[in-house]
């Protein structure tokens, strides 16, 4: 099963990740699972959130995150290409996969 990481580990990690605009995702925060929160915060000041993300929620899903930085950086080509997938929907059975991988 997966391991819980440090939030704060995961937010500093997450602050120096800079994803082209050719790679970037438009997101409708109305359109996103009723159990999934979602913030994002632009250099802007601008914020976008869906209506829940006040919502307290234990935080087992952003391990997610830090197996599929591993997997993207050291994993092998087959594992790679579920990636996305397991981070998109919160594929827990694909991480759980990726994770004994």
């Amino acid at each position: 099963m997966m391991k819980k990481l440090a939030v704060g580990s995961l937010v500093t990690a997450l602050s120096l990740v800079t994803i082209p605009a050719a790679q970037a995702v438009t997101l409708d925060p109305h359109a996103v699972p009723a159990r999934t929160q979602i913030t994002v915060r632009h250099d802007s000041g601008a914020t976008v959130s869906t209506a829940n993300s006040h919502e307290s929620r234990p935080a087992l899903s952003l391990s997610k995150l830090y197996l599929g930085y591993w997997v993207l950086k050291y994993g092998a080509p087959a594992d790679k290409a579920r990636v996305e997938h397991m981070i998109r929907v919160s594929d827990d059975n694909v991480a759980t996969d990726l994770d004994r991988r």
